[in-house]
């Protein structure tokens, strides 16, 4: 058994008292920022973002610097986003005869869906259309162009499914039933002593 100073323990504990107001102030300043109006107050939006207006973010998500998070995105709980990543609609139209790509315009988007519990790598790129199920992990460098189903592990260019990410089935339904029940216990994960 490790054993604290008593200097250790009241950094700790001063930190543990101050270090929530100052998050609970720096989730509403960068809300306030980005000018988003469905995102929960818990969620951390970082600096160096292209966010959409019409987002909608559940509860304690965490979105990470040089994010571009384009139109009709939704994302669920406790969503992960690693630096870089992209939520990017179609490209533009280049099927019609007689028109220059610049002037043929865009596809119609149908929105891009992180549901919870999702984990999003560093410089993923997710195109338009995509679902992604609740408590999938998407590695980092991937480029997501199909659906990710519920609790699995994709990788790749194009994301290809690497593994699931429980080993049995009853472990991913008691990991739902906990998520649906909050009985969750609440801790960040940025500064370590």
């Amino acid at each position: 058994m490790k054993q604290y100073s008593f200097f250790r323990l009241l950094k700790e504990s001063m930190f543990r008292f101050l270090y929530h107001p100052y998050r609970k102030m720096k989730c509403a300043f960068r809300i306030y920022y980005y000018r988003v109006k469905h995102v929960h107050p818990t969620t951390l939006l970082s600096g160096h973002c292209s966010i959409s207006r019409d987002v909608v973010i559940g509860k304690y998500s965490f979105v990470s610097t040089n994010c571009i998070v384009g139109p009709k995105v939704r994302m669920g709980r406790f969503v992960m986003l690693g630096s870089g990543v992209k939520l990017i609609g179609k490209d533009h139209r280049y099927d019609i005869v007689g028109q220059p790509m610049i002037f043929s315009g865009r596809e119609v988007l149908r929105g891009t869906i992180l549901e919870d519990d999702v984990w999003v790598g560093a410089g993923s790129i997710i195109l338009d259309g995509v679902t992604i199920g609740k408590g999938a992990i998407v590695g980092a460098g991937s480029i997501v162009t199909k659906d990710v189903p519920e609790y699995e592990i994709h990788a790749g260019n194009p994301a290809r499914k690497i593994r699931d990410r429980f080993l049995s089935s009853f472990d991913s339904e008691k990991h739902t039933a906990c998520l649906d029940d909050d009985s969750y216990k609440v801790k960040f994960a940025e500064k370590r002593f």
